[in-house]
């Protein structure tokens, strides 16, 4: 996993496995990088696994973000197909903001 920051968004990239393990290292680095952020962007693309940690961690990132600024928002970038099947069963999109992949 690594965070790149650009100007006031934060992206999180290679986003492996969001079980246990995967979702205290998320929102560890997350937390800590945290400072100014009006944009959080988590790429999915590299997700394979997302179980009930992995959404526990994806809503407190969420928490997170919005308690430092209520207007910040928290996109989910290019989910494969299982994790957006998930995310479509939980409702996340009521959360968050998801980009699909792009098509091509």
């Amino acid at each position: 996993m690594r965070i790149e920051r650009t100007g006031a968004t934060m992206r999180v990239l290679q986003v492996g496995e969001l079980t246990e393990q995967g979702s205290r290292q998320l929102t560890a680095q997350v937390q800590a990088a945290l400072a100014g952020c009006e944009a959080v962007e988590v790429d999915l693309s590299q997700t394979t696994v997302l179980d009930s940690w992995g959404l526990a961690a994806l809503v407190g990132v969420y928490q997170a973000v919005r308690a430092q600024n209520h207007r910040a928002v928290v996109r989910l970038l290019s989910p494969l197909p299982p994790v957006q099947q998930l995310m479509d069963l939980t409702r996340m999109h009521r959360l968050f903001e998801i980009i699909p992949a792009p098509h091509g």
